[in-house]
């Protein structure tokens, strides 16, 4: 059963695994070639733990997370082997009862899947 929970300094690994093996993917729908940055490495890593984060865990694994601050969602990144569950929506709803109703993000245009989540 998937559980969405509080972030704890324990899911820190977790969320570099998820991140790593996600972004990627971000731009697969796009003519962008981006040089990929693991988290751990990356100086953004540091920003995102000053953000609101929740994950998804199954059993005690993360699958999935978002990052927040205040009304932006500026993170949201789910392992590709649970793509298609409804995950990223479960993920995205709880981060709203946080964020509010004025909740915004960022997505790239021809990231079609992010777009469709977010619509």
């Amino acid at each position: 059963m998937i559980q969405i929970r509080p972030y704890t300094r324990n899911d820190w690994e977790g969320i570099c695994k998820v991140h790593d093996q996600s972004r990627p993917l971000e731009f697969e729908e796009t003519s962008q070639s981006r040089q990929f940055t693991p988290l751990m490495e990356d100086p953004e890593g540091s920003a995102l733990q000053q953000c609101r984060l929740l994950v998804a865990c199954e059993d005690d694994q993360v699958i999935g997370f978002t990052g927040s601050h205040e009304d932006y969602l500026g993170w949201l990144y789910l392992d590709p082997a649970y793509r298609g569950q409804g995950i990223a929506r479960k993920l995205l709803k709880e981060c709203l009862k946080y964020t509010g109703p004025h909740t915004w993000t960022v997505a790239m245009a021809e990231n079609k899947t992010a777009i469709r989540l977010y619509e």
